[in-house]
């Protein structure tokens, strides 16, 4: 071959390979009153390869979508702005709205749209199915909000269905407002849920069974028509943290067979027991404020095991324990927080349940610090065995009880010994000051070489 030839092959060669790994990913725009653009979702998506975008311009579109496996997203022109996801809806007509049936992965996305009107509003028929969906409203559906999967749902609305709200879906849920559904607010979940409020259902707001798995942390549950959470048979090790259990017309958290842990937790206001396990349960409590429920403030069957320690039970209309005894370091006390929630008829109102403190407290409504004239006596009252997390300064070293002990929003306190923020770079005895024990330390280390050869430790 000459060498012309040769060059000629090479750079053919070249551009081949070059365009192959630069395939470039498409837009592809629904918009009826575009004659450029495709007027449904699912014609879109039946034309779209792998990692293109379906723009869904506003509008109704009476459909039902099928994503087949497309590694593609769908979204709406702007999924920030809920006046724009308001918007855009696609509307199912009793059928399944939105289905995921062929193993998508987390590179399928739907972002920003308004799902009704179907039976489930977003399907997914197996546990290969693994969208992420994010900031989209799923309502006024026959059957669930959201059905099976694992989904990452991030910042959506799920409301009004005639099912539950999430039924059988795990992974993680983050940022959700789940609300308004004729049975349970989630079902049958395992896996995270982060950061979302659970209210106003008509069965429980989290109800787990059989085996499903779930670790809540941040959450608000209140104002549901039976359990806050109801855990029964309930995987192993199931965790609830930092959340508000408010106002639920039975048991704020019941287990049933289960072993689970409470961990900064506000229990106030529920129509029955705040925490209550069976004679097979297991569940440890601490650092936790329940008060002012209806019956007992920690119910354990005869033979179950709660192991409580550090937490404030105060006001429980029955009797604070039952079948149970105060633990190590609990107290009761009012716990004084910055407003109390309250039943109003059939409906509770929430309150605001950060702690009042002298030095300060934050206010949600002002987005703030502000200071109040007493401090709550649960302040630097958690377990003095576990970090303070990120307690803002002043504080004294230990947690606060409650949902916002060992967070950014805890209320600040005088404290009673100087705290270590980090460690200097060279404290080398981890007293958190640099002084003369870490210089003796230094210079007992003068010198000393491990390289090997040690002949290498001085040459030039």
């Amino acid at each position: 071959m000459s060498q012309k030839r040769a060059a000629i092959v090479l750079a053919v060669g070249l551009v081949v390979m070059f365009t192959n790994a630069c395939v470039i990913a498409r837009i592809l725009h629904v918009n009826p009153s575009d004659p450029s653009a495709y007027s449904s979702v699912q014609e879109a998506i039946d034309k779209t390869s792998h990692f293109d975008t379906v723009v869904v311009h506003p509008g109704t579109y009476q459909e039902n979508i099928d994503f087949r496996g497309r590694a593609i997203t769908v979204t709406s022109t702007d999924p920030n702005d809920p006046g724009v996801v308001a918007g855009t809806i696609i509307d199912g007509g009793g059928s399944n709205v939105v289905t995921f049936s062929h193993g998508e992965t987390a590179f399928t996305k739907l972002l920003g749209i308004s799902v009704r009107n179907g039976a489930h509003g977003i399907y997914c028929d197996s546990y290969d199915c693994k969208p992420q969906i994010t900031n989209c409203v799923v309502s006024d559906n026959s059957d669930d909000g959201f059905f099976g999967g694992l989904p990452s749902l991030v910042g959506c609305v799920i409301r009004d269905n005639r099912g539950d709200g999430i039924d059988s879906c795990s992974e993680s849920i983050r940022q959700c407002t789940i609300t308004g559904n004729r049975r349970n607010g989630i079902r049958n979940h395992y896996g995270d849920l982060t950061d979302s409020t659970i209210s106003g259902n008509e069965l429980d707001g989290v109800s787990c069974d059989w085996a499903a798995q779930v670790n809540i942390t941040g959450c608000t549950i209140s104002n549901n028509g039976e359990f806050g959470i109801l855990l029964r048979n309930s995987g192993p090790n199931a965790a609830v943290a930092h959340t508000i259990i408010s106002g639920n017309s039975t048991d704020g958290l019941s287990c049933i067979g289960t072993t689970a842990a409470m961990t900064n937790c506000t229990v106030i206001g529920n129509g029955e027991n705040g925490l209550i396990g069976d004679n097979t349960s297991k569940m440890t409590v601490a650092n936790c404020i329940i008060v002012w429920n209806a019956e007992a403030g920690i119910s354990a069957g005869a033979t179950g095991v709660v192991t409580s320690r550090y937490n404030n039970l105060y006001g429980n209309d029955e009797e604070n324990y039952v079948n149970t005894d105060a633990g190590q370091g609990d107290i009761r006390e009012n716990p004084w927080f910055a407003g109390n929630g309250f039943w109003e008829g059939d409906v509770w109102q929430d309150g605001d349940y950060h702690l009042l403190s002298t030095l300060g407290r934050w206010d949600p409504a002002i987005q703030g610090w502000m200071t109040d004239p007493i401090g709550s006596p649960c302040l630097d009252k958690g377990d003095p065995e576990m970090l303070f997390g990120q307690e803002p300064y002043p504080h004294g070293g230990r947690l606060n009880l409650g949902a916002y002990g060992g967070t950014v929003e805890a209320s600040k306190s005088e404290g009673t010994k100087p705290v270590c923020k980090a460690y200097p770079e060279m404290d080398f005895n981890k007293d958190c000051k640099v002084d003369q024990a870490d210089l003796d330390i230094f210079m007992e280390q003068w010198l000393v070489c491990n390289l090997d050869p040690n002949d290498a430790c001085w040459g030039n």
